[in-house]
């Protein structure tokens, strides 16, 4: 009978211990008699054998002062071990030397403890950045692509440009690049074997860049100065030297590079960093999913999330499912992302667009895309990282809000037109909002001309669903103000993100939501089949009971009379299913329930819009 030496380590700690144990018993003796070895040992204080989970690891022994915390995360090779499962089976008859063999981990009631003392010892502990470039070992970590590929072209010898809106990641790219090259030996002709030493120059203030680029390119003798190569990094104005006025440019569009965005598993990566660190257990897979659909990968927007995440929804070592996440980031996100310097500075910046800027702005944010003429307009709205666009021509752009999480910011901050009340209708009451009432009203005060153009179809040539959630939600913020001066409730449009693939997030359209009193929800619909009817009021009871509204109001959008009676062949509690009606020609629009309709006038015409910088 052979008693085997069994190293094991608990997790989140550097320094393992053995046990001793028969080949003979099974992995439920091992959790026994790990806790029998350990009976001073806080982290197992008030933990039950029964509750550890052992897994099988092969993990060498280092030094002392090489050591650090060894999280399950961090291993790559790892079986789970069941209670029944005899050590021999599991070992064999021989362990291998210097060797850990069980990594120990805790119930999460353990972690958190575990956790908290890991965090009060340390001297430092990572964060997420929103803002300004990340450093590996200050902030959660993700290595940029473009830093590998900068570092290449440096190492070439050329004059390389990198660009990208705010937030885009530049200057942590330029600082990762400069921590591969800095003291690299390379061989460069004339000078033989030669160290490399890296500068980075920040310029705190304007600069023009298109003056003198002549004498400046004629004066950068590299021999003379020991100058090998150079990057200029900006934002997007800073691509015209790749056309530069002047006779003379080593720019070229080669060595033109732009930041990449976070993909999904990037998004993922930085929850399970945070998670393993913070010993918090949190779904990375889903809630990242969700946050890329709002960033659509814009760093800066990333880091926002994330660090909204940390700050207001995990309760420092419990569990935060995506639904927590989903809750929160429907109602507060947009006011923690207002408060980040960057996007405060956009918002204020809204009211103070040139003519054609607020004009671009406003089509993207009514149709979701436009196409614009290049010209230094909207250079600044893409240097600012308010829109993001790709080359259609020579002067044309198509462009789009950088993120759907910003599209939703904008548009809260959308001074919309003032409604007309129906004199025959007024609230019942002002100190309880009637949801339907507020839809009728909302209903008439849409303006045709928003909705049913040509301009704001989509792709497709169908009505577009941003034009309908855009028109919707502004006429109703400020009806809602007016019919209501003394009620808080707030109209919170979400986000629409790119459709690819026909896959969407469950995300909805409108929450009208006062911290004291019930929430309503609002899902829109442009066009609906049947199929669609169904679909949407599934989701409805999705958002019902995600945001615990009284109601959700599945709203139709259609000039079909064929699915006009149709209301969805499951019922849902608390979900209501309608359809909207248009006729132009008449100016009306017909409201049907399932069991009664409305008429009502149009009262709106054309509006213009304007921003403001408050939320009022």
């Amino acid at each position: 009978m052979a008693v085997l030496d069994i190293f094991c380590v608990i997790e989140g700690q550097k320094t393992s211990f053995s046990v001793e144990i028969e080949s003979t018993k099974t992995v439920d003796h091992l959790k026994k008699t790990i806790k029998k070895e350990k009976p001073n040992d806080r982290h197992l204080e008030g933990v039950d054998a029964d509750k550890l989970t052992l897994w099988h690891v092969s993990l060498p022994v280092v030094p002392p002062k090489d050591r650090k915390p060894i999280l399950l995360e961090d291993v790559l090779i790892k079986d789970q071990l069941v209670e029944t499962s005899k050590i021999s089976n599991v070992f064999g008859a021989v362990l291998q030397e210097d060797t850990i063999h069980i990594l120990v981990q805790l119930p999460p009631a353990n972690k958190r403890k575990a956790s908290e003392e890991h965090r009060e010892s340390s001297k430092y502990r990572r964060i997420f950045s929103s803002a300004n470039e990340a450093y590996p070992g200050v902030h959660y970590y993700i290595e940029p692509l473009l830093a590998g590929t900068l570092s290449k072209y440096l190492i070439q010898g050329e004059f390389c440009l990198v660009y990208g809106h705010r937030q885009s990641g530049k200057s942590t790219a330029i600082h990762a690049a400069r921590r591969h090259l800095h003291g690299l030996e390379i061989e460069i002709s004339g000078f033989g074997l030669t160290t490399l030493d890296v500068y980075v120059i920040s310029f705190n203030s304007g600069i023009l860049i298109d003056r003198g680029m002549d004498a400046f390119w004629i004066s950068g003798n590299r021999n003379e100065r020991c100058l090998h190569a150079t990057a200029l990094v900006g934002v997007q104005t800073i691509e015209r030297l790749l056309k530069s006025p002047t006779s003379l440019s080593s720019f070229t569009s080669e060595t033109a590079i732009t930041p990449e965005r976070f993909e999904v598993a990037d998004v993922e990566d930085l929850l399970r960093q945070y998670s393993g660190e913070e010993c918090v257990e949190l779904d990375a897979a889903a809630i990242g999913q969700d946050i890329f659909e709002r960033t659509l990968g814009h760093k800066g927007l990333v880091g926002t999330c994330c660090r909204a995440l940390a700050d207001k929804v995990v309760d420092h070592g419990g569990h935060v499912s995506v639904e927590e996440w989903q809750r929160y980031a429907a109602v507060d996100l947009l006011t923690f992302a207002r408060e980040r310097a960057t996007y405060s500075r956009i918002i204020e910046s809204l009211p103070n667009l040139s003519q054609i800027q607020s004009q671009t702005v406003g089509v993207v944010l009514r149709n979701g895309s436009a196409t614009a003429l290049v010209n230094n307009d909207l250079n600044e709205l893409l240097a600012e990282g308010i829109l993001i666009g790709r080359s259609k021509s020579a002067i044309e752009m198509h462009v789009e809000c950088a993120a759907p999480i910003l599209r939703n910011l904008m548009i809260y901050h959308v001074s919309g037109p003032t409604p007309k009340i129906s004199a025959s209708a007024p609230p019942l009451t002002r100190n309880e909002l009637d949801a339907e009432w507020l839809l009728a009203r909302t209903v008439e005060n849409i303006a045709p001309q928003h909705v049913f153009t040509q301009q704001t179809s989509n792709s497709s040539g169908n009505l577009s669903e941003y034009a309908f959630q855009f028109e919707f939600a502004s006429v109703m913020k400020h009806l809602l103000s007016a019919a209501y001066p003394d009620l808080l409730y707030r109209v919170l449009p979400e986000a629409k993100e790119r459709d690819e693939n026909d896959q969407r997030r469950r995300r909805l359209d409108i929450l009208v939501r006062d911290h004291d009193r019930p929430p309503f929800g609002f899902e829109l619909l442009v066009q609906g089949k049947k199929s669609d009817i169904d679909d949407h009021l599934m989701r409805s009871k999705y958002y019902r009971d995600l945001h615990k509204c009284r109601a959700v109001y599945m709203i139709n959008l259609t000039n079909d009379i064929a699915t006009t009676n149709y209301y969805g062949g499951t019922t849902y509690t608390g979900v209501i299913p309608l359809h909207v009606v248009y006729d132009r020609d008449q100016g009306t629009a017909l409201i049907k329930y399932k069991d009664r309709q409305e008429q009502v006038p149009f009262c709106a015409s054309s509006w213009n819009m304007v921003f403001s910088s408050s939320t009022s």
